[in-house]
């Protein structure tokens, strides 16, 4: 990066991937104290590289300070396996809003393949016909372990990977705080047998969300595809249409390959 800092150059990367990294839904303006405070940079290297981010325009000032910028989204959009995966699945998600009496279908990649830094990504969303929370937005991230999406994706995972996971600080939290390696892999050895995951839903804890995994297919990450359900029963009945959709949407997205 151009600025005549004395970093290595993984080392300014490193430096920028954490100030961009700092911003989310809940903060998307920050002042160079907030970003410092946030990645633990000092504010002279956060004033330095966000002006550097500010010129290439990965990051824009605004009235309330640093908000990420408009060339980012171009990037981002670019994401070429993420975006065939998110079109070839829209139709999909809509027919099976309809045969479930319109309820929110959601549609969550792997973030990552390395434990360290996974998470359930939001891909696609269609919110039913009560309405449903914009949380996460789509590009948001969410729990691997609170969420049926996250468990689905974790039901593909080896028990190396999902111990790295569970040892990761932080990584695995619920109401009851750590979990342990061996209870995580009890839960997904037991998703794994039943061949879908289901939760409360975050947004509405008097109702369940339902998640089958996608098989990969291609070049695309894991992904795995949820319904907000009513109750037990409801998710029984939903069952079936759902794990349809899913083969539905992976048989969609190899025809584009």
């Amino acid at each position: 990066m151009a600025g005549g800092t004395r970093e290595p150059g993984s080392g300014v990367l490193e430096r920028a991937g954490r100030i961009l990294s700092a911003f989310s839904d809940r903060e998307p303006a920050l002042s160079v104290s907030g970003i410092a405070s946030r990645t633990g940079l000092p504010r002279s290297t956060v004033h330095r590289i966000a002006s550097e981010l500010v010129a290439v325009g990965y990051l824009r000032r605004g009235t309330d300070g640093y908000e990420i910028g408009t060339r980012l989204f171009e990037i981002g959009v670019l994401a070429a396996p993420v975006r065939r995966l998110a079109e070839a699945a829209a139709a999909a998600m809509r027919h099976l809003s309809d045969l479930v009496g319109g309820a929110t279908v959601r549609l969550h990649v792997l973030s990552d393949e390395d434990p360290a830094r996974a998470a359930a990504l939001l891909v696609q969303r269609l919110p039913g016909s009560g309405g449903a929370s914009d949380r996460p937005r789509v590009g948001g991230r969410s729990s691997l372990v609170a969420t049926s999406e996250g468990r689905a994706l974790l039901i593909g995972q080896d028990d190396a990977w999902l111990y790295a996971f569970a040892r990761r600080s932080g990584a695995v939290t619920g109401d009851d705080g750590a979990l342990d390696p061996a209870e995580l892999r009890l839960t997904v050895a037991g998703d794994r047998e039943r061949g879908h995951s289901i939760a409360a839903n975050p947004d509405t804890p008097d109702r369940l969300t339902l998640a089958v995994p996608i098989r990969r297919a291609a070049d695309l990450p894991q992904a795995a595809l949820g319904v907000d359900v009513l109750n037990h029963e409801s998710a029984r009945r939903a069952l079936p249409v759902l794990r349809a959709t899913g083969q539905t949407i992976r048989e969609a997205v190899t025809a584009s390959s």
